[in-house]
């Protein structure tokens, strides 16, 4: 595998908390979003047409399944035991893997067959949120304990193509600020970066975030990788965009030789 930039193969990823699969039927969804939304965010999806999407939050998805491929117009899927994350592919997916141990919300793994041969494999995480003192311990300190066991998951794939995406719930925006200050960052600040600092000395890159919400919804690859990736302008106002969901979505596009 060459890796540089090219005009020639471009792949586009979308990573999309969707909030309650955009059904309105979750009594704890706040009430800006309690409505059937979820035909105006397949709309938005087919209008973008990335080759692979990556959704947290697909809840019921697979009870709909049938009418989300046909109206996304892609035809290989997989969906993680508990039905809340699930990867679409335009390619082949030739395995899939999920974790629920140690996550609240899940992990999973596609390895995606590229038109070149290639195999692509797409991490979708959905790491604990601040609700995590419900279930017991710190979110922060939860998050952290996740991200850890991930990198491990991910290392033996560091050196080929591949993606994280997903909402990691920590900011990237305080991890980043946290990160420019260094020493200097002290406090709940500091622990609420720990997780992405973890992923950063794990010689992965962070190479797009969403601007709501500072930035949970994120993109990671290997510092390898960094020069072949580029984060893509989404067509639709952040306004509409606001009304589907409690987070927006991120698309990146790989060059690959």
């Amino acid at each position: 595998m060459s890796i540089q930039v090219t005009s020639e193969t471009r792949l586009t990823i979308m990573s999309y908390n969707v909030l309650g699969g955009g059904l309105g039927a979750e009594p704890a969804l706040a009430a800006t979003y309690d409505w059937y939304r979820l035909d105006e965010i397949l709309d938005f999806i087919s209008d973008e047409r990335p080759d692979i999407l990556v959704v947290q939050e697909a809840f019921k998805w697979d009870v709909f399944m049938e009418d989300i491929v046909s109206s996304l117009e892609m035809p290989f899927h997989e969906h993680d035991e508990g039905g809340m994350l699930a990867i679409f592919s335009r390619y082949e997916i030739i395995e899939v893997e999920a974790w629920s141990h140690p996550f609240t919300n899940g992990v999973m793994r596609a390895a995606i067959r590229l038109p070149d041969g290639d195999t692509l494999h797409v991490f979708n995480a959905h790491l604990t949120p601040d609700l995590a003192e419900s279930i017991g311990g710190s979110s922060d300190g939860l998050r952290l304990h996740e991200t850890l066991r991930l990198i491990g998951l991910m290392e033996p794939y560091s050196n080929e193509l591949v993606i994280l995406a997903g909402d990691l719930n920590f900011s990237a925006v305080k991890m980043l600020q946290c990160v420019r200050l260094g020493n200097a960052c002290r406090g709940p600040f500091a622990e609420r970066a720990e997780p992405g600092k973890a992923l950063l000395r794990a010689d992965w890159d962070l190479v797009a975030y969403e601007d709501c919400s500072f930035g949970l919804e994120q993109v990671w690859v290997p510092s390898a990788l960094r020069p072949i990736v580029q984060e893509l302008q989404l067509g639709t106002e952040s306004e509409t965009l606001a009304r589907l969901s409690d987070h927006l979505p991120i698309e990146i596009e790989l060059a690959i030789e």
